[in-house]
């Protein structure tokens, strides 16, 4: 079994806060089997988590946009699957740019 691990950036330290708090809610209980069940936060926020998967075939990222598949700027977190992917890379790199824009 291979682990991959993901470095994180954030622009400020409020933002890193804010994610990792998001992410910490997570323990609370939320199962995320109704999409229209919410988790409330201390601060009143909720946290949108986005869960995809995508048989790429070993094809390369597409040229257009992601946006029909993972909507940029609309969730917290994005949590992304491949099948049949070697260039896993590259296609960190369109997710990349696609989500941090």
């Amino acid at each position: 079994e291979r682990m991959t691990t993901v470095s994180l950036s954030f622009a400020s330290a409020n933002l890193k806060e804010r994610f990792l708090g998001r992410v910490r809610a997570l323990d609370l209980g939320f199962k995320g089997t109704d999409p229209d069940s919410t988790l409330p936060l201390p601060s009143g926020e909720t946290l949108s988590i986005l869960t995809a998967t995508w048989n790429v075939g070993e094809k390369k990222p597409p040229a257009e946009s992601l946006e029909d598949w993972l909507p940029a700027g609309q969730h917290d977190v994005y949590a992304v699957g491949f099948q049949e992917c070697k260039d896993k890379k590259k296609w960190f790199k369109g997710l990349q740019d696609h989500l941090c824009r």
